[in-house]
């Protein structure tokens, strides 16, 4: 018969765990009996005893230590052999694997086993249990602890106002460590994962989308502070990746993470837990998601494996380089739009952005030479170039407004000052422009200026060819679909 692999076998269990939380059971059930103030006190009366020995002391202050000193000298007076404790504890995670990966310090132990077994049993051993209950009660602990799967940890970061059909996408890396999975989760588990209690989250109403990147592996040498940071910061790469893919609104907010078997959870997650910022309202009431269709998928993990090449990376992470130097500024005030619920915010930080692009170095009749770069660098037509023109000189204008403070107040007080719609326009230039300024940088070296790109922008409005040369040199697509038939 094959075995389960939900069970963890007999031979990798610690084999006296049974007659080590008995002795604690009475242990405990006793100096309850004698301290009856310090027990209501200390509902979990074990870890409060064992904890002055088995606490990390390595970040406490010196004040606390003593503390600690001084309540282990109260402690032992009560016939608790602190240090006896702390090393058998210590026997317990070095000779069982499961127990040793689900707890990962003595004090995440000491809590599973007063939560979960002594505490509950040594109150009613007080009022009389027989050894047949408590035998029975220990097989409950045993089967709690060792049949509901082997430790795994799971990452889970929010993708706000994302969506896709169906319910799970991957997408594949240069290399297997840079895969992306994302999972649409249903309305029940997701105020479970951030730790609430309803039916509805609180931190995740509806509307802002249910996706999730998510990262699942085993036990690791990395804390669960640190290992969530990592799994983050991979899903806040994945979403610049989108933020730049195609228009719309999209960023990461919240990263939670997620603990099986489900009393590893309640032992290493107390209450909320997440990093990151949730976003409390949807944007434009959900009416413009952040959509990928199957027929994007192929394009969007086109986009993702070059990205995560070496040669990309490296090019990325360069900030010398004053063309590098501008597409990061512009790069970084985009990349925040997306993050900004306010209009007016993200009205200047575009601004900002488009200017660290266009902005020439003599600064002269500032908003006609950037509306008229923005315009030739990714207007394919004359009368598109037109439209880009004229829409690129009014952000300008309300930017002007705002930092003069020129503007019709009562009209800023009710919303009318800067519409969404407009805001979402701005973006979708600022991102075709990005992606322009980019291609060139990566076609070039990590030490290249801008002013070459802005010279050729300004001749292009006297070349026709030169801008149309210009504008292919600077198609992204073109450089990707290169790059992933050379397999860099």
């Amino acid at each position: 018969m094959a075995s389960n692999p939900m069970i963890i076998p007999e031979s990798e269990r610690y084999g006296k765990l049974k007659d080590l939380v008995l002795q604690y059971v009475s242990l405990v059930a006793k100096i309850k009996d004698s301290n009856p103030r310090l027990a209501q006190e200390w509902p979990q009366l074990f870890v409060f005893l064992s904890s002055p020995w088995i606490v990390d002391q390595n970040q406490l202050s010196n004040d606390h230590r003593e503390f600690l000193e001084r309540r282990k000298r109260e402690i032992s007076e009560l016939k608790f052999d602190g240090a006896e404790v702390k090393k058998q504890l210590e026997e317990v995670r070095a000779s069982d694997r499961h127990i040793a990966e689900c707890c990962p310090t003595l004090l995440h132990l000491a809590s599973f086993l007063d939560t979960f077994f002594i505490t509950q049993v040594a109150d009613a051993s007080r009022q009389g249990l027989s050894r047949e209950r408590l035998d029975f009660a220990f097989e409950e602990f045993a089967s709690i602890t060792y049949r509901q799967g082997r430790f795994k940890r799971i990452a889970l970061s929010h993708i706000f106002n994302f969506d896709m059909e169906g319910n799970s996408a991957r997408f594949e890396g240069d290399n297997p460590a840079a895969n992306v999975r994302i999972e649409r989760l249903d309305a029940s588990t997701i105020p479970e994962i951030l730790g609430e209690s309803g039916l509805q989250a609180f931190l995740h109403p509806s509307g802002i989308g249910d996706c999730f990147v998510v990262e699942e592996e085993g036990a690791s040498e990395n804390d669960d502070f640190k290992w969530l940071v990592e799994k983050r910061q991979k899903a806040l790469t994945f979403a610049q990746v989108l933020q730049y893919f195609q228009d719309g609104v999209v960023h990461i907010g919240y990263s939670v993470p997620f603990f099986q078997p489900n009393w590893a959870n309640r032992i290493r997650r107390a209450g909320l837990f997440f990093l990151g910022e949730p976003r409390r309202f949807p944007y434009e009431g959900a009416k413009k998601m952040y959509t990928i269709r199957p027929a994007e998928n192929e394009r969007l993990s086109r986009w993702w494996r070059v990205a995560t090449t070496e040669r990309i990376v490296a090019f990325i992470a360069n900030k010398k380089g004053k063309l590098r130097q501008a597409i990061y500024r512009a790069g970084q005030y985009y990349e925040s739009s997306h993050q900004r619920a306010d209009a007016v915010e993200r009205l200047l930080a575009l601004a900002v952005a488009i200017e660290s692009l266009f902005s020439p170095s003599d600064k002269g009749e500032l908003r006609f030479r950037i509306a008229q770069s923005a315009a030739q660098f990714i207007g394919s037509k004359p009368q598109e170039r037109g439209k880009i023109f004229k829409s690129v000189s009014k952000m300008y204008d309300r930017r002007s407004a705002l930092v003069h403070g020129s503007y019709d107040v009562d009209e800023y007080d009710a919303g009318k000052f800067v519409s969404t719609d407009e805001i979402d326009e701005w973006a979708a230039y600022l991102r075709r422009a990005l992606l322009g300024f980019l291609t060139l940088y990566l076609k070039g070296d990590m030490q290249a200026d801008r002013e070459p790109v802005l010279r050729r922008i300004s001749e292009a409005n006297f070349n026709d060819a030169e801008g149309d040369n210009l504008r292919k040199e600077a198609d992204i697509e073109a450089l990707f679909a290169e790059l992933s038939k050379s397999s860099i």
